[in-house]
């Protein structure tokens, strides 16, 4: 095989695989059920955008200061979620190390929440009142995508734990 026939070949298999790729996120993007909460822009990542510079710097600042400390939390939190993946694959199944695993979930999720928050209420007190408010206006937003009625339910019911199958 030429050189030029070997790139061709790799240039073609790695177009289809891009070309995959996007088809999948487009499609996944407009196949979604209409009964499902659409939160995509009222998020963390939503909240800060709306920050002023200063007040995404201040975020920014406060959150490297704990990333020592967040780092092996959710290290361990990925952990303890491979271990259930495995306790659940297992075979011969084992309800005390699925059980475990869950609980180490919970916890390293509890520690990083708790991280999360203090970092949050240490930097909402050195916002500006601006920043606060739009803050809480992002925050609204979230609250209020989470209350919409979900399928023929039309009162409220919390957005579905698992997706359908």
């Amino acid at each position: 095989m030429s050189p030029t026939t070997k790139w061709l070949g790799i240039g073609l298999v790695a177009s289809l695989a891009l070309n995959l790729f996007v088809m999948g996120a487009w499609i996944g993007k407009f196949a979604r059920h209409g009964d499902r909460v659409e939160t995509e822009r009222v998020t963390l990542g939503a909240m800060t955008d709306s920050l002023s510079p200063q007040g995404r710097k201040l975020l920014r600042q406060s959150m490297r200061t704990n990333r020592k400390e967040a780092i092996p939390i959710f290290k361990q939190l990925n952990d303890a979620r491979g271990r259930a993946n495995e306790a659940l694959d297992a075979e011969p199944y084992n309800p005390d190390a699925y059980a475990a695993a869950l609980r180490d979930i919970r916890t390293y999720s509890e520690a990083g929440q708790t991280l999360l928050h203090a970092t949050l209420v240490d930097v909402v007190g050195k916002l500006s009142p601006a920043d606060r408010h739009r803050l809480a206006q992002e925050s609204k937003k979230l609250l209020e995508a989470t209350r919409k009625p979900h399928g023929r339910n039309k009162e409220f019911v919390p957005p579905p734990l698992f997706p359908r199958g």
